[in-house]
């Protein structure tokens, strides 16, 4: 839990105007050092209408009105990863549906399968992915084939989605833990 405290609050201190890569790269870094984390792995897509593509970036160079950072984060040997869509205007609606349906796609993730099946929506990709062995992270299922592998209730590990909308793709994604007894859930 404290790792994707971590990447959530480091997501949440990218500055409201930020106007270029290295703003919210600096401001990303900083906050999940502060708090403790040992590995931070941020990737960025700059401009969501030009390409979804999320990439680590070393120089710089302008963000788009609507861009996607995913933040993979190492606190205390657990890894995380948090995927959000940032928009410099008022964020389209469609954005707050598509996390309402990847919340309740990810509460069907069982011990049974690690896949709940295609997720509602326009899916461009989806996948789960966990700390297995000595990897950060290893594909347990994905959109691009059948599961791998299964994981106990219990587990933690990290669900993406990219979605196409009428108004434009959308990445997100968030730590779960695997449903055992029970409903699987985010973290954040």
């Amino acid at each position: 839990q404290r790792a994707a405290d971590i990447a959530a609050k480091a997501l949440g201190s990218i500055p409201p105007g930020a106007g270029r890569v290295s703003e919210a790269l600096s401001a990303i870094e900083a906050s999940a050092r502060l708090d403790g984390a040992e590995e931070v792995q941020p990737r960025l897509a700059p401009d969501l209408e030009k390409d979804a593509t999320l990439r680590r970036f070393e120089g710089d160079r302008p963000l788009g009105a609507r861009y996607a950072v995913e933040l993979s984060v190492a606190y205390k040997a657990a890894w995380t990863r948090v995927t959000q869509c940032f928009s410099r205007s008022t964020p389209p609606q469609s954005w707050l549906h598509a996390q309402k349906r990847m919340s309740s796609w990810a509460a069907a993730l069982s011990e049974a399968t690690a896949s709940p099946g295609p997720p509602p929506g326009e899916v461009a990709f989806w996948g789960v992915e966990a700390c297995l062995g000595t990897q950060p992270f290893s594909i347990v299922s994905s959109s691009e084939g059948p599961a791998r592998r299964s994981l106990p209730g219990g587990a933690l590990a990290c669900l993406s989605l990219k979605l196409e909308l009428a108004d434009g793709p959308w990445v997100g994604g968030g730590p779960v833990v695997i449903g055992g007894r029970g409903p699987a859930r985010l973290l954040v």
